[in-house]
């Protein structure tokens, strides 16, 4: 996987803790709105109707990444076989959260091709 690649797949791992990070700020920020009074419905509906987009978006960007990270899971060898059980289940259940550590584990620390085959020319 190139670089680039790997970058974006970072960010799309990333971005489902960041969004509820966004997701809290917004709702706390609607209530404190909507509690003084600051906030109208001619202000709450389109950050609602934008807010419901993201989430859909997020939701299906979350089944996405786990298809793509169950998939890469069994097709790697860099995690022990006796690992890989768990690995499903935490990606399952602690989607959001485990999606970045695995990125950095086992994508992002993925070494290249080319730099496994100048390491086995170089040991020959």
């Amino acid at each position: 996987m190139t670089k680039p690649m790997k970058v974006f797949l970072g960010f799309l791992s990333f971005w489902p803790l960041m969004y509820f990070l966004l997701f809290f700020l917004f709702f706390l920020t609607v209530f404190i709105g909507g509690f003084t009074g600051t906030l109208s419905d001619k202000t709450i509906f389109p950050l609602f109707f934008v807010l419901f987009s993201l989430h859909l978006t997020t939701i299906l960007l979350i089944f996405g990444l786990l298809i793509y990270y169950i998939v890469h899971l069994f097709k790697n060898d860099r995690v022990p076989d006796n690992l890989k059980a768990l690995w499903a289940v935490v990606l399952f259940f602690g989607n959001f959260i485990s999606f970045p550590v695995y990125w950095f584990l086992y994508i992002w620390k993925e070494p290249d091709s080319e730099v496994d085959l100048s390491n086995s020319e170089n040991q020959a």
